[in-house]
């Protein structure tokens, strides 16, 4: 046993260094039964170390040097066979301990441990860990019962490997609504993914079970009594028989008394049981914030704020807020901790800039009211009543894409650019509203950037051809064409902007509904640029600059223009986002397209030439009219330069669209790429071009 004289015998502690590792200590479930003498005896021969994506903790065959624990991070336990392919072992997360049986056989290490995302691990080496385990032997006795636990679970657990996620949803006020958000964050984790989750209620007892509450809008009720927390910490066991099974999410009610000191030292444990048998573990905590509430959100893998949108909300929240800003300011800690905003209809919810400024941290995302009348679905089993919104409603939708993020199963659509050949993609939009494909992030160049950022923002299809169809008559189009001096373009672009302004206002990214990404290109040094910040109608004129047609936008040093001349199908930009598959929409005229335009225009020349004056004297005037313009036209600079612009981009977008699962490709005969004015034949080809692959689309969402 180790004693306070055998501890402080001749030394001297560097108390700012051990005292942090003692608190790290605290949060890992192997240490938790240990005392505070024994905590920073341990910590004093410990070290953190920090490794980044894609590195190595060490490789099969690697000596044992030390023991090692998961602070924050994931990391992959795998063998290669002898052809170098790659067999998960195990997902290794916060809490869980590793190498310890190369550390006490003397054996060499047998798997393979990368890091997944950046990680921060406990190290302590080899002779000073034999030296705790001699001063604590107790700890000895606790790692071989943990290691026999999870060879049991291995031996009878039917399921195969995953890496669990435990998300953690807190509201320090009431009527916010958060066990509503985290129910439906739970059922919509399981409709997505088809994986096992748990919903966890805990809530403390000496207050009223607020769920009871059948009369409050969106009430979850609860048929069955709430489990003792303590019940739970002196027999983990006892975890999987309480569980509610559903055949869905699995429920776990959870009470607790906030005033019992010791229940905090066991949620780590607590929650690590569960990971051990669900993919995603939603924790729905009480509002009032203690000790064990604090712990559980920094044992989590996300941390989800629910605030509201007042004055006197945000400023009370400001304090909680900065905890858990403390608490979440580790490597690879950064996008744990989200903070979504409950909007009100009777309150006008400040801006994102307000809002961040007052909170002093990035707000994720503003999560829509749901009307009673939205309150369509009933969720009911023997465990639980919920009214749960419909389905169309825009938080429902928010939440379920939420869901998809998390999951990781999302779906990105990438929006090519193509001057006047992007009304063709209106028509795509409309297919995938009607069949209610799911798209999780809107990648777009050039006009793609134009039509993705206002479907990004919540207009329909319909909506966005109706702004088309404003350029029907070709004398509308010429509204457009601001000349300018052509030093470097023939328009300067300040028509087009207005147009856009008008209907999209001063939008700011964030106020999207669905992620949107914006690229645009620095012609001065190369760069692709991918912009998500700002004003849209800002990002949009950078990425619509058709070099030599329309003015480039300079801006802090740069020079901006189409967002085509590097990236015309931007797919790579949805893959760099972990999106796992990408729909794009190519409406770069094909070598097959040109040659079948050529061959028609023939035909109508031909046809032409056999009017005869005498015959039908207008239509051989029109003919010759038509003719000369055409001709004017077609040997015009800025039509050569467009046209030379949008073949170099095909190869591009060409190349790009092998990236994607499913590639729409419009047919483009007999358009050019001014024809603003023929939107209505545009919108249908892409609609026509959409419902062609439709079931490889089907198959991409459901498979």
């Amino acid at each position: 046993m180790l004693t306070s004289g055998d501890y402080f015998k001749g030394k001297r502690m560097n108390w700012s260094n051990t005292y942090t590792r003692f608190q790290l200590l605290k949060q890992v479930p192997i240490f938790a039964s240990c005392n505070w003498l024994e905590l920073y005896f341990i910590a004093e021969r410990m070290e953190t170390v920090s490794f980044k994506k894609n590195e190595t903790v060490y490789r099969k065959g690697d000596p044992a040097d030390a023991f090692y624990c998961v602070i924050s991070g994931r990391l992959l336990a795998y063998n290669c066979d002898t052809h170098g392919r790659r067999h998960d072992v195990d997902y290794i997360y916060r809490g869980m301990y590793f190498g310890i049986v190369s550390l006490l056989t003397g054996e060499a290490h047998s798997l393979n441990f990368d890091v997944l995302n950046d990680a921060v691990l406990i190290r302590i080496e080899k002779n000073k860990f034999n030296e705790i385990l001699k001063r604590i032997p107790r700890l000895g006795l606790e790692i071989s019962y943990s290691l026999s636990r999870r060879l049991k679970k291995q031996q009878r657990r039917e399921k195969n490997i995953f890496e669990s996620t435990i998300i953690a949803v807190y509201s320090p006020f009431h009527r916010i609504g958060s066990s509503f958000y985290a129910f439906n964050l739970a059922q919509q984790l399981y409709r997505e993914s088809r994986r096992k989750v748990v919903f966890v209620h805990l809530f403390k007892a000496s207050e009223q079970d607020p769920l009871g509450d059948e009369k409050k809008k969106s009430a979850l009720a609860w048929k069955r009594p709430a489990v003792d927390f303590s019940v739970l910490t002196q027999n983990t066991t006892a975890v999987d028989e309480v569980i509610s099974k559903t055949g869905e999410v699995d429920l776990l009610h959870v009470c607790f008394e906030s005033g019992d000191k010791d229940l905090s030292s066991h949620i780590s444990h607590f929650v690590s049981t569960l990971a051990h048998d669900y993919h995603y573990i939603v924790l729905d905590l009480p509002n009032h914030a203690d000790s064990l509430v604090f712990k559980t959100l920094t044992q989590s893998d996300e941390c989800h704020l629910l605030l509201g949108s007042s004055s006197q909300e945000l400023e009370l929240a400001k304090p909680v807020v900065q905890q858990l800003k403390d608490a979440f300011s580790g490597p690879g800690e950064k996008n744990r901790f989200k903070i979504f905003i409950r909007e009100r209809p009777e309150e006008r919810s400040p801006t994102f800039h307000d809002l961040e400024k007052t909170l002093a941290h990035t707000v994720y995302a503003k999560l829509s009211d749901v009307a009673a009348c939205d309150l369509l679905a009933r969720y009911s089993c023997e465990y639980l009543d919920i009214v749960l919104p419909s389905v169309d409603t825009v938080f429902a939708q928010q939440v379920r894409r939420l869901a998809r993020e998390i999951s990781k199963v999302q779906i990105g659509l990438a929006l090519g650019g193509g001057a006047a050949f992007g009304l063709s993609l209106i028509g795509v939009l409309r297919v995938l509203e009607k069949e209610k494909i799911p798209v999780d992030v809107v990648a777009g160049s050039s006009i793609g950037a134009l039509i993705g950022g206002m479907w990004a923002l919540g207009f329909s299809a319909d909506e966005i051809a109706d702004f088309a169809r404003e350029f029907r008559s070709k004398l509308r189009c010429l509204t457009l064409l601001d000349i300018v001096f052509p030093r470097s373009g023939l328009i300067g672009g300040r028509g087009i902007k207005r147009w856009l302004r008008g209907k999209i206002g001063s939008k700011d990214f964030q106020e999207t509904r669905i992620p949107l990404k914006v690229v645009a290109f620095d012609i001065l040094r190369h760069e692709e640029i991918v912009i998500d910040q700002g004003d849209i109608v800002d990002a949009i004129r950078q990425s619509i600059s058709i070099p030599g047609f329309m003015c480039p936008v300079r801006r802090q040093g740069r020079v901006m223009i189409d967002g085509g001349m590097a990236n015309p199908l931007p797919v790579n930009v949805c893959l760099s986002l972990g999106v796992s598959k990408v729909i794009a929409v190519n409406i770069m005229k094909s070598p097959d397209d040109v040659a079948r335009d050529m061959e028609a225009l023939k035909k109508e020349q031909e046809d032409e030439n056999r009017v005869r004056f005498t015959s039908a004297p207008g239509r051989f005037i029109k003919g010759k009219i038509a003719s000369f313009f055409q001709r004017l036209w077609s040997a015009n600079i800025f039509d050569l330069i467009v046209k030379n612009f949008l073949s170099m981009c095909y190869v591009l977008a060409e190349q790009s669209g092998q990236h994607a699962d499913v590639v729409v490709h419009p047919d483009l005969t007999r358009v050019d790429w001014y024809e603003l004015y023929k939107v209505d034949e545009l919108i249908d080809r892409g609609e026509k071009a959409a419902q062609a692959r439709l079931e490889e689309i089907r198959e991409l969402i459901y498979h």
